[in-house]
């Protein structure tokens, strides 16, 4: 898939995602391999999702997740990948970045 198609397609499904999952819970963790051992990091837990942006910059795809009050922006993106649970308590997007790093976007469980 050429790159100009694949950002559209990354566009479009980050647009309807958005939408679809606007004010949820978040949380979001870094997932990252070093040697062979994998750290994670959880950055956020509660936030409630306000939009997924696609931007290029030199000719780099840069993610930013806006939830409310705080973005978090992944760079070199190389992939995306849906997650979908029963019950919807795993749902959410992976984003793979360059090297061994994986950002996740997860939603917590609504009571």
């Amino acid at each position: 898939m050429n790159a100009t198609k694949q950002q559209t397609d990354w566009v479009n499904f980050l647009n309807y995602y958005s939408d679809a999952n606007k004010d949820r819970p978040t949380r979001i963790g870094l997932f990252e391999k070093i040697a062979d051992v994998t750290h994670d990091y959880w950055i956020e837990d509660g936030l409630p999702l306000r939009g997924i942006d696609l931007d290029m910059k030199n000719g780099t795809p840069v993610i930013e997740i806006m939830l409310d009050g705080y973005t978090h922006v992944v760079r070199g993106v190389t992939s995306l990948r849906p997650t979908y649970s029963i019950d919807g308590a795993e749902d959410g997007l992976d984003f793979i970045g360059p090297g061994e790093t994986t950002t996740i976007l997860r939603f917590e469980n609504q009571p």
